[in-house]
This record gives C-alpha cells, sequence and structure tokens, in this order.
C-alpha cells in the first residue's frame, strides 16, 4: 500500500490524502485489490512524513511532537509508533486549540492536513 501512495505522490505531489484515497479507491475496482478506508491512508501519509523528516535530520535527542486531543493521537498504535522512533508525543488539554498556534508559532510553520 505504501508503494502505490509514494507512486500516487511521486507523480502529483499536490495531492492531499483525499484525493489519494480516492485514485487508490479507484484503482482497487480495477485491480481487485481490497479496498482501504480514508483514514487508513490519513494514517499512513502522516506516519510516513513525520518518519521521513526524523530520518532525515537524525536528532541525537527525542523529538517533541505536538498534537490536539483526537483520538488517533491517544492510540496504543501512535503510542508505539513514538515509542519506536524516539519521539515524545505531547497533547494540547482539551478545549484548548491555542496550544497548537502558539507552538507553531513560535516554530514558523503551519500545519494544515
Amino acid at each position: 500500500m505504501l508503494v502505490r501512495i509514494h507512486t500516487i505522490i511521486g507523480d502529483l505531489p499536490t495531492y492531499g490524502y483525499r484525493r489519494v484515497w480516492a485514485l487508490l479507491h479507484r484503482q482497487s475496482e480495477y485491480d481487485d485489490m481490497v479496498v482501504i478506508n480514508a483514514k487508513h491512508v490519513y494514517r499512513i501519509m502522516r506516519q510516513n512524513a513525520l518518519l521521513m523528516a526524523v530520518r532525515r535530520r537524525k536528532p541525537e535527542e527525542n523529538v517533541i511532537v505536538h498534537s490536539d486531543q483526537g483520538s488517533q493521537y491517544g492510540s496504543d498504535d501512535w503510542q508505539r509508533f513514538c515509542r519506536a522512533n524516539n519521539l515524545v508525543p505531547s497533547m494540547s488539554r482539551r478545549g484548548n486549540c491555542w496550544d497548537n498556534s502558539n507552538t507553531q508559532g513560535m516554530l514558523g510553520v503551519k500545519y494544515s492536513w
């Protein structure tokens, strides 16, 4: 699945996970491939992008990954992924979305998935 996602992103780098999922969904109809959930494509793309960034920069210490309180960030899969890659998950308090904007402002970036 990751190879197909990389192929699509390589050909169409501006595509987000919804468009990638739509293309995979269409391909699955023709190739008798298992139909994949859009949230699964999002999770694969998110984790792969984070993993590529960690491998590219090769930090010597743990890296803090700040997120909101979405269920995907509290899941066991996410916690295992973070531990395996020396990432420290950081989560904002319930109803306090300003934590993310402060972190993004401090880093000079804005992520919109």
